[in-house]
């Protein structure tokens, strides 16, 4: 095959210092782990470099389709990554698969009264808020009845988040949704205690969940409990099942099966506790896991959580569109904190990181430090998605692409209409894939923190159903 000067100036550090090539409106991946320096590994990425381009040099630049085929083929071809197809499993961090919040300076008793106030459904009376009836649930009990909502979600009608109609009214907004999310906090934080407005037959169900969390005393002069930051806690911080749910997985032919990455996402600072207990477990010294190791030791994979390099992330969000920057060092960690486009760019150059700009672009980022199987760790940019109302297209953004790419993300917030806390986007077109759509494919599921916690086995069931959505999306 041809190789043209586009594909040597691919290869070409010098030549290309941005880490993309923008050509005919599409941007071709140059990074450091494309410039290899064994010759096995070269030729390898030349040819990668010279099939796309030859494919683009003969008129067909125009077929997104087409487009789409190549890079995918380049990348896979580049990165030295087999046919298995990627499987990113991405997880939300607070009430998600840990019940602490100390962004929100939440507790685990009032996490587990949110997660009850998110599971009760009632109706209206006189503008009063009715259980039904119905047991706990996740979904709506009953499809044919009108009516229908829970707790929290007649909480966030009566105290709605403000959004500003223009800039000058953007403080006196935010000041007044913080008002309202106090509002909503108190009433859902106490919704099962003696003084909440849960029925007796609710409230009762809550010692019992916190019951649940509290770590055995048999457990807490284990080795590890230390170096996990379980020592001072009386409630287990990461979800037994949750770290079951990635043993089985690791353990399970699945992982050999397809490139399995881990995400972790949060708006808030929590990364680095969920770092901490995380490493350990990995390490085998989790006192629940003693001896169950995923980092690397055993020849495969490391799993292990990095907040800094190339697999930490943080995200700026505005209505220009979304900026990842990967890598660098841990000042990046504040670029969701920017006011303006303009300064996340300055922190994220100041911390050298790599910017991504722009849902196709992020996309591609991404998907490359996820193909050999490494953990990543976004910090996600909550302000924006206060700013507008927290609004499903303003939340985390999400990107899925047609092809051998399975994405799949837990977050105890995702609901429709619109996703709630979640963006799901097409990776090329930056279309908004809508909700119904969404959940058919399996790319997000709405975590139930009540059944995480008394479920050991929550997060292997719906993994798997979550997967097989995947691989049979027209499958209700």
């Amino acid at each position: 095959m041809h190789v043209d000067a586009r594909a040597v100036h691919l290869l070409c550090p010098t030549s290309c210092s941005s880490g993309k090539l923008p050509w005919r409106g599409h941007a071709l991946p140059c990074t450091k782990k494309m410039l290899a320096t064994s010759q096995r590994a070269f030729e390898r990425k030349l040819a990668a470099s010279a099939m796309l381009c030859s494919i683009l040099s003969h008129g067909l630049s125009t077929s997104r389709k087409l487009r789409r085929r190549a890079h995918r083929t380049a990348v896979r071809m580049a990165c030295g990554v087999s046919s298995k197809p990627q499987f990113q499993l991405i997880f939300d961090v607070n009430k998600t698969i840990v019940m602490e919040d100390s962004s929100g300076r939440k507790g685990t008793r009032a996490l587990c009264n949110e997660a009850i106030a998110d599971a009760c459904w009632g109706m209206l009376s006189n503008g009063t808020w009715k259980w039904c009836g119905a047991p706990l649930s996740a979904a709506l009990p009953d499809a044919s009845a009108k009516g229908l909502l829970t707790y929290s979600d007649f909480v966030t009608q009566q105290y709605p988040d403000i959004v500003a109609s223009r800039p000058s009214e953007r403080d006196e907004a935010r000041m007044l949704s913080e008002r309202a999310k106090k509002q909503r906090d108190r009433l859902r934080g106490s919704f099962a205690e003696a003084d909440g407005d849960a029925p007796s037959e609710i409230a009762s169900l809550l010692d019992p969940l916190m019951a649940k969390l509290y770590i055995p005393d048999g457990l807490k002069n284990k080795n590890g409990m230390v170096a996990a930051g379980l020592a001072e806690k009386s409630t287990w911080f990461l979800l037994p099942s949750f770290l079951e749910a990635i043993k089985n997985l690791l353990d399970s032919p699945l992982s050999d099966q397809v490139n399995l990455s881990l995400h972790f996402r949060s708006f808030g600072t929590d990364l680095a506790a969920v770092a901490r207990e995380f490493n350990i477990f990995a390490q085998g010294g989790h006192p629940l896991f003693p001896g169950f190791r995923c980092d690397g030791s055993d020849g495969r994979v490391d799993r292990r959580m990095h907040l800094e390099g190339e697999t930490y992330g943080s995200y700026f969000r505005d209505d220009d569109g979304p900026i990842l920057a990967m890598g660098g060092s841990q000042p990046t960690q504040g670029l969701p904190l920017a006011e303006t486009r303009s300064q996340a760019v300055d922190i994220a150059g100041s911390a050298g990181a790599e910017l991504a700009s722009g849902i196709e672009s992020i996309h591609h980022a991404i998907a490359q430090r996820s193909c050999n199987g490494r953990t990543l760790c976004f910090r996600d940019h909550w302000r924006y998605w206060r700013d507008q109302g927290e609004s499903g297209d303003a939340g985390k953004l999400l990107t899925v692409a047609e092809g051998n790419n399975r994405v799949i993300f837990f977050d105890d917030n995702a609901r429709g209409p619109d996703g709630h806390i979640v963006d799901v986007r097409d990776a090329h077109s930056g279309r908004k894939i809508e909700w119904p759509a969404v959940l058919r494919a399996g790319h997000v599921v709405p975590a139930w923190p009540y059944a995480a916690v008394t479920d050991p086995h929550y997060f292997w069931r719906v993994i798997h159903e979550a997967h097989d959505k995947c691989l049979n999306p027209k499958k209700k």
